[in-house]
């Protein structure tokens, strides 16, 4: 997933150093501080994944996956439901759920960038069923 602060380009780098460094058996854990769009994670193999992220919304999206949600196509709605779940979240009403508004924050945005409308994304089977969300 694109998200603000992504680490995408950079995880070719980053994922074998880590890998490496888990591979010599000295740890029982892996810990994703940074969770994001889960770039990193889905990299990583290692039998225990903790993903944390500060957006309460992605991880209650990521959870909700997890759980068995089946996320809507972000094709499968339009403007106007987009526009009501982005305003009921400016209000606060509480009118969905938080993965909701989490996916509705992040899945069908552009360049990662909350609220912003664009109709694309795939979401990996790794990481809806493999990592424990914190």
């Amino acid at each position: 997933m694109v998200y603000v602060g992504g680490k995408k380009k950079l995880a070719k780098y980053i994922c074998p150093i880590l890998q490496k460094e888990l591979d010599t058996g000295k740890y029982s854990a892996y810990v994703e501080p940074f969770g994001g769009g889960g770039n990193i994670m889905e990299n990583i193999n290692f039998s225990i994944r903790y993903f944390y992220d500060i957006n309460k919304y992605l991880i209650a999206f990521y959870k909700a996956l997890q759980d068995g949600w089946e996320m809507p196509q972000p094709n499968s709605f339009g403007a106007e439901h987009y526009n009501e779940v982005k305003n009921s979240f400016k209000l606060k009403d509480g009118k969905y759920p938080d993965y909701y508004y989490g996916y509705m924050m992040f899945v069908p945005s552009y360049n990662g960038r909350m609220w912003v409308l664009m109709l694309k994304m795939v979401v990996s089977d790794y990481i809806k069923k493999s990592i424990i969300y914190q």
